[in-house]
């Protein structure tokens, strides 16, 4: 079985301080993919699990319900710089760089079954668009990327399980 996602990602650079970086179309055209950093934030994830938030907007050019599925993970420099070593990116103060990856979803329940390999696409396909932020030195050179929808196979007996942890659903966006 596939489901449809939007992925999304929230990190910073060398330069520029935690922000959006990847959003869904829906989002960039309601002026809202901004609020993807204030939603999708906290510690960083185990591996194996993930964290989701639904929420409940009263925008009607949004979706009604929709979740934020997500994971906090370590930034890798082989992943920007190929010939390097496999340590986390860091800012200039030495400060480890986290990637906030994760897809929103319209399915109440199917992303519980996404698999590792799934996320594992979702990685990937935010890869690129990391890529072109990290040279970024200005907001103005780093406007949010839309992201494309992906399918995304889920599994009703997934061997690979992950472990979601929810945290409290959202009402409102700040800005409305």
């Amino acid at each position: 079985m596939q489901i449809q996602v939007d992925p999304f990602l929230v990190s910073r650079n060398r330069t520029l301080d935690y922000r959006t970086v990847v959003a869904p179309k829906f989002m960039c055209d309601n002026g809202v993919a901004h609020e993807l950093a204030r939603a999708a934030g906290g510690d960083l994830t185990p591996p194996g699990y993930a964290v989701y938030r639904k929420y409940q907007v009263t925008l009607e050019s949004l979706p009604e319900n929709f979740i934020l599925v997500f994971r906090i993970v370590k930034s890798n420099q082989k992943e920007i710089y190929s010939d390097t070593f496999n340590e986390t990116l860091t800012d200039p103060f030495g400060r480890e760089i986290f990637w906030i990856e994760g897809f929103i979803v319209q399915s109440k329940a199917d992303f519980l079954n996404v698999t590792l390999a799934a996320w594992e696409i979702v990685h990937k396909n935010l890869l690129p668009s990391y890529r072109s932020f990290w040279e970024s030195t200005d907001l103005f050179e780093a406007p949010i990327i839309q992201s494309e929808t992906l399918n995304l196979y889920v599994e009703v007996n997934n061997p690979e399980k992950i472990f979601y942890k929810e945290l409290s659903p959202l009402e409102e966006w700040d800005n409305f």
